[in-house]
């Protein structure tokens, strides 16, 4: 089958890799995947695994660009995920070409979200239970709408963590999340007292990275070293996860560093703290921070940093902190998520 997605650019988030480990499990399953968007720091990756890319501009332009292409590479499903404009495109295209659209719901409905717009597509792949809970009450009809694990980029990480020392920050540094970055940084001296070994790596690009560099800076200076190295984006965080002894950060890539078995702290949009087996669920329910309404202050990254330390210290592999993949319930491979696409395509609602 061929795999058309319409995505808005081709940037490092949590939509952008769950696409990039579906087309490379899809690829690998002897499937075309076809990525219509903007270029950007993925659109590499996304080639290295196979997948034909079409750059494309914004709706309504980037129809006559996809139409173009579709004339000689006819498709078998479209997917699309839940921002408006490229769901309008993807709809479109899929109606023109009367095969199934599948929308990918990363995020909750947003309040200008119309009922009327998510019965238009052929299925529904939902993340997260609490947003297929919101689809549902918005009148969709339940069969079509399918819940499915989030699927996790695993490889082989070497050695095991130094008990603390080294500290990465994973996530985007957008206008709301870059909050938590800030705290963690501003939290550098005081972590330096109690920890002098300690250092701070923030991975991840957007529009305030000057100013996380500028507040890094700043915390240098008052350690008289350089402890803050401020990286920006990265499409290999699997790097970085490895490199880290304890990971601060929201959403997929908390979970990525808990599933590759690097503790990791809670801390995106919001704040959810130290993840143990005991409240993996619970961060689960609120996407590790990003959908918490806890505020991310200096005050709690310093203490749960020094709890995971010590911890760490005082107990080694046992420590309730130390993640293992049986902490997952679910299955988060790529092949699976492969499958239930493979399912929607062919029989949208009978899948779902």
């Amino acid at each position: 089958m061929h795999f058309v997605v319409v995505e808005r650019s081709a940037t490092v988030s949590g939509g952008t890799t769950y696409l990039l480990l579906v087309a490379e499990a899809l690829v690998r399953r002897g499937h075309r995947f076809t990525l219509a968007a903007w270029p950007g720091p993925l659109s590499k990756s996304f080639a290295a695994v196979g997948a034909a890319l079409v750059p494309t501009l914004c709706w309504p332009f980037n129809l006559p660009q996809i139409a173009w292409f579709l004339r000689h590479h006819p498709p078998d499903a479209f997917i699309c995920g839940n921002r408006a404009r490229v769901r309008h495109a993807a709809v479109a295209l899929s109606r023109r070409h009367g095969v199934p659209c599948i929308c990918v719901l990363h995020d909750p409905p947003r309040p200008h979200d119309r009922p009327e717009d998510y019965r238009r597509y052929s299925a529904m792949l939902s993340m997260e239970g609490p947003i297929r809970d919101r689809v549902l009450a918005g009148g969709v009809p339940p069969e079509r709408v399918c819940l499915a694990p989030r699927p996790i980029r695993t490889r082989p990480l070497a050695g095991r963590p130094a008990r603390g020392g080294h500290v990465v920050h994973l996530g985007r540094l957008s206008t709301q999340k870059t909050e938590s970055a800030l705290a963690l940084v501003a939290a550098v001296p005081r972590l330096r007292a109690s920890m002098p070994e300690v250092t701070v790596s923030v991975v991840g690009g957007g529009g305030r990275l000057q100013a996380v560099a500028s507040a890094a800076r700043a915390a240098n200076d008052a350690c008289g070293a350089t402890v803050v190295d401020v990286v920006g984006e990265t499409a290999d965080p699997l790097t970085w996860i490895e490199r880290a002894d304890v990971v601060v950060a929201g959403g997929y890539s908390c979970m990525e560093a808990l599933y590759n078995g690097r503790p990791a702290i809670g801390s995106g949009f919001g704040w959810f703290g130290p993840v143990t087996q005991a409240n993996v669920e619970a961060g689960t329910a609120v996407h590790f921070g990003d959908r918490s309404s806890e505020p991310v202050t200096s005050d709690r990254i310093v203490r749960a940093i020094q709890e995971v330390r010590d911890d760490l210290v005082a107990h080694d592999a046992s420590s309730r902190f130390w993640p293992r993949r049986t902490w997952f319930a679910h299955d988060h491979s790529a092949d699976h998520a492969a499958e239930i696409l493979e399912r929607l395509a062919m029989d949208p609602v009978g899948a779902a």
